[in-house]
């Protein structure tokens, strides 16, 4: 008997947009991905989770991190600096703001 960890499989399929991806893993998780090149290096960034990210939803925010990629900046360090504005911008984070300081 063997004390082997079993393989993780992945199956990547693409989209319309060739750089939108859906991945599934065997435990059922399916996660849209944005795969891109920055200074000719391969990336990838993970949009969410279906179903709680449509595939609508993921479309729309494809222009958004293709306008990044142009303009030479990494779509993971555009994608921490957008969402990280919209907690705070929103009433709850600056609840926790208050609450818990900086």
């Amino acid at each position: 008997m063997c004390n082997k960890r079993p393989t993780i499989f992945r199956k990547t399929r693409a989209c319309r947009l060739r750089r939108l991806k859906r991945s599934h893993y065997p435990a059922g998780t399916i996660t849209w991905q944005y795969r891109f090149r920055i200074d000719n290096q391969p990336g990838r960034l993970t949009l969410g989770r279906y179903p709680d990210l449509k595939l609508a939803d993921a479309r729309k925010l494809i222009p958004e991190l293709r306008n990044s990629v142009a303009n030479n900046i990494d779509p993971r360090v555009f994608w921490k600096q957008r969402n990280t504005f919209v907690f705070w911008s929103n009433p709850i984070g600056h609840l926790i703001l208050r609450q818990y300081g900086q």
